[in-house]
């Protein structure tokens, strides 16, 4: 009787992927903050609204750095004008 193997898979991202898929991880996260609005909070708690608005802005951080490596997409961007615009977008100090 022949032995049975074992079945297995592995799922693997390429090295450079474009500063999109992180741009729909920040736009999912967005959802969840807003669902913190949408008068459902108090059944969320405390600590999942803080980790919800922490992972928001995380993702933001993130996309900057995503769009720094796929700097080549934006014909008058470069990586300094990405990280220029941080400081200047209000929404966006903490």
């Amino acid at each position: 009787m022949a032995a049975v193997g074992e079945l297995s898979m592995r799922v693997t991202r390429g090295d450079h992927r474009p500063w999109s898929e992180k741009w729909h991880t920040v736009l999912h996260a967005l959802d969840h903050v807003d669902e913190i609005y949408s008068g459902e909070a108090h059944l969320l708690g405390s600590i999942e609204i803080d980790r919800r608005v922490t992972t928001f802005f995380v993702e933001c951080d993130h996309l900057r750095d995503w769009m720094k490596g796929d700097a080549a997409t934006f014909s008058d961007l470069d990586s300094e004008d990405i990280d220029e615009y941080r400081p200047l977008s209000r929404p966006l100090v903490i």
